[in-house]
């Protein structure tokens, strides 16, 4: 209020840097609030100058007529006018993120289609009478190519049958290994991912022999993580590496006889390099070029059941069809018989 008096009595006021009382820095909120004031109440706009300690020069602030009085009304249409601003920015900005959306799905849709004539390719490669190794994997670099962001690896969750591998030895390194055995060969191979994180590999195994197929069973756990792979035995619990890695920590045989760490079965891992996968086609490869291609099972149950053969020489003919189902013979229970003696190779057919 003083100041305001003083400015009044003098409007050429000058204030010097060894003024204990006023300030440069004290007065000039004060004059920038007198400019606020309008002429009604009495105050005329003049100039002050300040002249700080620091320069020996002044510093004037001018505030010109009445043009420092606040207009009825004005505030309201600029704060109406910043609001429409943001309104139309906001507005933009959505615009442009849905722009972006779509743009993204149309690319999306675009890549699926090329997948889409890639895997085709495939497929008549792996039903092809002679298959060409070297374009199947051109076709493996082109379908990389076309992967999408898998995260966690959500969409690998299900049931899948190996369809196509480039070498056997591709079979052994991910499953058992037992179709290495002289008299026995892999017949079809299953793997199971569920959602909760279980893995199972089953191996359907034929015997040399009149014998049934043999079923195998690898369980144990799978992760999913971004980009290549390793792959081979350890000594103890895996760590998850990065590509879909199965650790198998069990096994259980043709005879439906268990097998883990405790009863001497050697933990195995086993990480592919996931090169593309959609809800139909899972594509991966091992290291030193083993390359592998699998498609969704709807029906692993059905098809295992097809699979694998019953003991017929054992089923019940008078019930007919619709009677009980037979067991499944014991073919490695039958080879010890046969070794020993206990049985002749033409029991199996009486």
């Amino acid at each position: 209020r003083k100041a305001l008096l003083l400015s009044r009595s003098s409007p050429s006021l000058q204030l010097q840097p060894n003024t204990r009382m006023w300030t440069s820095k004290a007065l000039l909120p004060l004059a920038l609030a007198a400019c606020t004031l309008a002429p009604a109440a009495g105050f005329a706009p003049h100039s002050v100058a300040l002249r700080g300690a620091a320069s020996s020069s002044a510093v004037s602030f001018r505030a010109p007529g009445a043009s420092c009085a606040r207009a009825p009304g004005g505030g309201a249409r600029m704060m109406a006018e910043v609001e429409g601003q943001a309104k139309a920015s906001r507005k933009q900005q959505n615009k442009v993120k849905k722009d972006k959306r779509d743009s993204e799905k149309t690319v999306k849709r675009s890549r699926a289609r090329e997948a889409d004539v890639v895997v085709d390719a495939m497929f008549d490669l792996i039903e092809a009478d002679k298959r060409d190794l070297s374009e199947m994997s051109a076709l493996f670099d082109t379908i990389s190519e076309l992967k999408q962001d898998m995260g966690k690896g959500e969409a690998l969750a299900g049931d899948w049958k190996l369809v196509f591998v480039n070498t056997a030895d591709a079979l052994d390194e991910f499953g058992t290994g037992l179709g290495k055995l002289p008299g026995t060969s892999i017949v079809d191979l299953f793997v199971s991912l569920d959602k909760s994180g279980a893995a199972t590999v089953t191996e359907v195994c034929r015997v040399l022999g009149p014998f049934p197929n043999l079923r195998n069973e690898l369980r144990g756990s799978w992760k999913y993580a971004e980009n290549s792979a390793v792959a081979g035995f350890k000594g103890s619990v895996p760590v998850a590496q990065e590509g879909l890695t199965v650790s198998y920590v069990s096994m259980v045989d043709g005879r439906d006889r268990m097998t883990d760490s405790s009863t001497g079965f050697k933990l195995k891992s086993v990480t592919l390099d996931v090169r593309f996968a959609d809800d139909v086609v899972l594509v991966a490869t091992l290291p030193g070029g083993l390359e592998l291609v699998f498609e969704q099972e709807p029906d692993l149950q059905v098809e295992l059941g097809k699979l694998l053969r019953k003991d017929l020489t054992k089923e019940d003919k008078s019930q007919g069809p619709s009677g009980p189902a037979a067991a499944v013979m014991d073919p490695m229970g039958t080879l010890a018989a046969l070794a020993t003696g206990a049985k002749k190779p033409w029991d199996l057919f009486k």
